[in-house]
């Protein structure tokens, strides 16, 4: 790559445009105009070039034209075996391609991102992006960059729409690949004009979210649940591990089933999520004061051996893998949903009783008790207070009810 002054391009004022000169396919080259249009005649052309410039409008001059070789240079080092001219022109112009770019050249990125999961050990994610993937190759077996519209994004939409699939699994699937297009971006295969996502007023493809439908479970549904008989000793687990999930500040189950003995210390247990074992974040561990119900739960269905390395509830071994984990969570998330479920038919509980709702059910009775969400977001291990909230149930009709005549009894005499 180069530049020079194009003699073949007279303009009436005696000059000639600065341009770039971009080398490819064996000695082949293409002239570009620069960016911001740069025009000289010979002979400032002829000083530009000189060891001993001195005149500040050609420095100025030779500065900027610098700075467009720096740009053109960064676009064909990003683009490496990815180069062609267009995708050049598109990026160093900031517009769409012309031509059909690798047709899976996005799939690549796709593959090489959930790859990079495994090798972290992010199993869950990695399954859900491959799952994402597979849904739109399966809707584009082919998808070139300059397919990948605002249009195209809501083709998709309504394609999973036809097939049954909820607004929020549309969601989930299309911010798994906003995550890729926001790599490609990055890597500078797609452009600022290119990106489709965005607000709609902006003319951009905008992901829809799907209806927040409140899980938590009023306390007397609760009450319930604690005092139910129940008809096996796998029920009574899931039960039991239901409302130690729960108590313990909502951990998931992945968390719960990751204790160690080790976890415990001073009658508290300390732990840290998995979900951000990898992140570049090291964050504190969360807390949990070891309750009455807590260490009922853990004496009934602990491993009795309490060697520090152990695992207290035996659903993970050592020297499983970490597919071989993730692969006997959701065995025994799906086996306790499922135990949960009948239990919810038996006792009249009109609500999906699964371990999310566990989790749910701690933030917002928290919440209720007057718990403040600082705190309540720190004990679920959220990294903004803006994902508590999304957790947070409306408080209940009766507080309401309760706080009108608390507040009108300022008024009394």
């Amino acid at each position: 790559m180069s530049v020079l002054l194009d003699t073949r391009d007279a303009r009436k004022d005696g000059t000639f445009p600065v341009k770039l000169m971009i080398y490819y396919d064996k000695g082949k080259f293409k002239r570009y105009s620069l960016k911001n249009r740069i025009y000289l005649s010979k002979e400032n052309w002829i000083k530009l070039n000189s060891p001993r410039l001195k005149l500040d409008s050609l420095i100025k001059i030779k500065t900027e034209i610098d700075k467009e070789l720096g740009i053109a240079s960064g676009i064909i080092k990003k683009l490496g075996n990815e180069f062609t001219l267009d995708l050049f022109n598109a990026l160093y112009y900031d517009k769409p391609t012309t031509q059909k770019p690798e047709k899976d050249l996005i799939y690549n990125i796709y593959q090489k991102y959930i790859d990079e999961l495994r090798k972290e050990k992010r199993i869950g994610s990695a399954l859900a992006y491959e799952t994402a993937m597979k849904s739109m190759k399966k809707f584009s077996p082919n998808l070139p960059l300059n397919k990948i519209t605002p249009a195209f994004l809501k083709e998709y939409e309504d394609w999973m729409i036809s097939k049954n699939k909820s607004i929020t699994t549309v969601g989930i699937y299309l911010r798994s690949f906003r995550a890729i297009i926001n790599i490609a971006k990055t890597d500078g295969f797609i452009t600022e004009k290119q990106y489709p996502f965005g607000p709609k007023k902006k003319k951009k493809y905008e992901i829809p979210e799907g209806r927040n439908i409140k899980k938590a479970l009023p306390t007397d549904n609760i009450k319930l649940i604690i005092g139910a008989v129940m008809q096996s000793p796998e029920a009574e687990f899931s039960r039991d591990i239901w409302l130690f999930s729960m108590y313990c500040y909502g951990m998931n189950m992945a968390d719960v089933f990751s204790l160690k003995y080790e976890n415990i210390n001073d009658g508290f247990i300390f732990f840290t999520r998995k979900k951000t074992d990898n992140t570049t974040k090291k964050k504190a561990p969360i807390v949990v004061y070891i309750t009455e119900p807590i260490q009922s739960v853990l004496d009934k269905w602990g491993n009795k051996d309490k060697n520090p390395r152990n695992y207290i509830f035996n659903v993970f071994t050592h020297g499983m893998t970490h597919l071989e984990q993730h692969h006997a969570k959701k065995t025994k998330t799906r086996q306790i949903n499922g135990y949960m479920k009948r239990l919810s038919i038996r006792l009249g509980i009109d609500s999906k009783l699964t371990t999310y709702v566990a989790r749910h059910s701690y933030a917002t009775i928290s919440k209720n008790n007057g718990v403040n969400i600082a705190e309540i977001s720190e004990n679920l291990g959220h990294s903004s207070l803006e994902t508590t909230k999304n957790y947070l149930d409306s408080f209940p009709l009766e507080h309401k009810k309760e706080k009108a005549n608390e507040f009108l009894r300022n008024f009394d005499e």
